[in-house]
């Protein structure tokens, strides 16, 4: 039977490992926020779908492994596919391709680009051997959801055996104009396959303009339709504000939809999590821990594109600028260990905890640790509790796609006090608006938002987070799923979260 809905990513809903020589399926612990989940709540709201996924124990690419897989934390199923990407493949395609190779450039960080760890090839046989599993299961009534850049050459491989067949690409980083992007060699290679699609998503409407900014650069396209940005999104006053973005596209005799759609966390489940008694334990632990203290929380994968090297060069500024606030704050940092062997990322844990130890034998008295650092990964569970506890949650990221943990810290505090500190250029600020926002490149702009998050009262932390919440609630998982699914039919500006009032 041909499905209605495919969902082409590199990953699997869980991890896949082989033991005492038959192959077991767990809870990836090691990465509880992301796309993961985030495509297991999509799963939530479509029926009988597939997902098709890498695996280094199918024994032949032409032997795709099939399996239903039940996903009880997404309250989901989908049948699951697996096509090979041997243990050597994945090391070439992912860890050095991918983010050595792609990874900076997307995020603007060229400086950190080396061409000679790109594969090309191996990168072009991942990319057709995901796209022939998908065509097998397709027809005109199908649609192949391609999730981020790892498969963004998967578009033309489909569209060249498939005409008819519907094809959508949902890139989940950011998105950077021509001056950054054209680095890369095979740049048109890239944007030819993507405008092989029906619809291109990305996360706010800067994304889209960039794009159309390289594809004008690289290929013949014609802009067919031009709108104004929905007051949803920040038009002017931020970083990545856009007031007016590209829909339609004309490029060889196809009409080419662009559309931002941010992706959501799911509220429902964070709720019910709330009424849990071991989170309820865990929160009343977390705080007994730090007392009377003012808990400053920041979290996310070490990576240089997370900005936890600006962070803590503010906070060491901050117990430097105001002495009083020693013994009174203190920041828990959790970086979770990065992939081995990518240079970028090994330079860069050394240099976090080069910088934690200098915060702590600078500022430490034998009562009081102003730095907490774990590089542990926290569960999902976990991370609630810790939301749910935090007096400020600090997102300093220099570049992002969206950023779902300030939406999950929001979704915790349920319009409750709370200060959100967030960059603003991760892709969630021109959403928003209401928080902090600070330039992570600016000394005075991280030292005032720091401040300001101090000082706030708590009848402004409420007023602000009520809005906050209103907009996380209205533009959650389910409402991100069931835009992507509708995709083709309603007019997408008409969404509810689009036309949500916040005041």
């Amino acid at each position: 039977m041909k499905r209605k809905i495919i969902v082409l990513y590199h990953r699997q809903p869980y991890e896949e490992v082989m033991v005492n020589g038959s192959t077991i399926y767990r809870r990836d612990a090691g990465k509880p926020n992301g796309i993961i989940p985030l495509l297991k709540g999509f799963f939530s709201v479509v029926p009988d779908g597939m997902w098709i996924a890498g695996s280094e124990f199918v024994d032949s690419p032409s032997v795709p492994v099939y399996e239903r897989i039940d996903m009880p934390e997404a309250a989901a199923a989908c049948t699951l596919k697996r096509v090979l990407i041997t243990k050597e493949e994945l090391n070439c395609f992912y860890h050095k391709t991918s983010k050595e190779g792609f990874w900076p450039i997307l995020h603007s960080f060229h400086e950190n680009f080396d061409c000679q760890k790109i594969n090309w090839e191996n990168f072009v046989m991942i990319n057709k051997r995901f796209a022939e599993a998908a065509l097998e299961e397709a027809d005109s009534n199908t649609t192949v959801w391609i999730h981020d850049y790892n498969l963004w050459l998967a578009p033309y491989f489909i569209r060249k055996k498939a005409p008819d067949v519907k094809i959508a690409f949902f890139l989940h980083t950011p998105f950077p104009g021509p001056d950054i992007f054209n680095v890369i060699s095979w740049r048109e290679k890239i944007i030819e396959s993507l405008l092989c699609c029906n619809h291109i998503v990305f996360s706010i409407p800067r994304y889209i303009e960039n794009f159309i900014a390289v594809a004008k650069s690289v290929t013949n396209i014609s802009i067919k339709q031009r709108k104004k940005v929905t007051p949803y999104f920040s038009q002017s006053g931020n970083a990545l504000s856009e007031p007016v973005v590209t829909s339609k596209v004309l490029f060889d005799n196809r009409t080419v939809q662009l559309d931002a759609i941010p992706v959501g966390t799911s509220c429902a489940r964070i709720d019910q999590l709330l009424k849990n008694r071991r989170i309820k334990s865990s929160v009343s632990a977390i705080r007994s821990q730090f007392k009377d203290r003012i808990l400053i929380f920041a979290a996310s994968r070490m990576d240089y594109v997370k900005g936890m090297d600006k962070l803590l060069e503010c906070y060491s500024r901050l117990l430097d600028r105001r002495p009083e606030l020693k013994g009174k704050v203190v920041l828990s940092l959790v970086a979770v260990q990065p992939a081995a062997g990518i240079t970028a990322y090994d330079q860069f844990q050394i240099k976090i905890r080069q910088q934690v130890a200098r915060i702590i034998s600078a500022h430490g008295a034998a009562d009081w640790t102003p730095v907490i650092y774990s590089e542990a990964a926290l569960s999902f569970e976990e991370m609630v509790s810790w939301f749910s506890a935090t007096d400020i949650m600090w997102v300093p990221s220099l570049r992002d796609g969206t950023n779902l943990v300030c939406k999950e810290f929001l979704a915790v505090k349920k319009g409750g006090k709370g200060v959100l500190v967030l960059s603003e250029f991760v892709g969630a600020a021109v959403e928003l608006h209401e928080a902090v926002l600070t330039n992570p490149y600016s000394y005075n702009s991280m030292d005032n938002a720091i401040d300001q998050a101090l000082e706030m009262s708590v009848q402004d932390q409420e007023a602000r987070n009520r809005k906050l919440y209103l907009k996380v609630r209205h533009s959650d998982v389910q409402r991100w799923s069931k835009r992507l699914t509708d995709l083709g039919g309603k007019k997408l500006n008409n969404h509810p979260s689009f036309a949500l009032k916040t005041s």
